[in-house]
């Protein structure tokens, strides 16, 4: 089991909700666009601050984990 404390936190006002699989991956990489309803399911969504979520829209997913990792990013629950 993960305990955390509330430092583990942090809120902001200003959210998004950014798809885990893109909403416009690169073709020319032969990456498919998703049906709306899998690209808009809720297990491909998740709230990061804005501007993290502009520096990582058209990522995909395995690209999106490295950046994740590599900058400091708090939970959003």
């Amino acid at each position: 089991m993960i305990f955390l404390s509330s430092s583990d936190f942090e809120f902001k006002y200003r959210n998004s909700v950014e798809h885990f699989y893109p909403q416009n991956p690169n073709a020319d990489e032969g990456h498919e666009k998703l049906p709306p309803e899998e690209l808009n399911n809720f297990g491909n969504l998740c709230i990061m601050a804005r501007g993290h979520n502009s520096l990582r829209s058209n990522l995909m997913p395995d690209a999106k984990i490295k950046e994740f990792k590599a900058t400091d990013q708090s939970l959003k629950v």
